[in-house]
């Protein structure tokens, strides 16, 4: 693996001018960042994205009922730390028959606050989604409100 850093360094090192020892300075440091996008890249490759802010859905569960969801998903700011943001849904579910569209059952003790801790390392968090691998989503239970990419 770092045989084919030093490679990669080379490579540039010798499209530079100047000094060799800054050319090969300033290539190692290219490389490494290159690697670091390329495992975030490799990451997110296989994610969920989560959008902030007001949430509407429904869910076609078993061909005979649709689960509907409505409420809110914002990052808590007071929570958040060094390592990890805190994401929370609030909001209800219930029940809504597929064929008459009408409410069924409400599920609002169930789904009032959904909340989860996510590590800053595995997600990317941009302005109106934060973008989750799968495992995280299922795991912390925010894939109900997770939009596939």
């Amino acid at each position: 693996m770092k045989r084919n850093i030093m490679k990669r360094a080379h490579e540039l090192a010798r499209t530079m001018e100047g000094d060799y020892r800054a050319r090969m300075s300033l290539a190692l440091r290219i490389v490494w960042e290159e690697k670091k996008v390329k495992k975030i890249e490799k990451k997110l490759e296989n994610s969920s994205i989560v959008k902030l802010g007001n949430h509407e859905s429904k869910i076609l569960e078993y061909g005979v009922a649709y689960i509907h969801r409505k409420g809110t998903v914002e990052l808590v700011p007071e929570k958040e730390t060094e390592k990890a943001v805190y994401l929370r849904y609030s909001g209800y579910g219930a029940e809504i028959d597929f064929d008459t569209e009408e409410v069924v059952e409400v599920f609002e003790e169930k789904y009032v606050t959904k909340a989860a801790w996510l590590p800053k390392s595995q997600i990317f968090v941009g302005d109106s989604h934060i973008e989750v691998p799968r495992w995280i989503a299922k795991r912390s239970e925010i894939f109900s409100f997770a939009a596939e990419k």
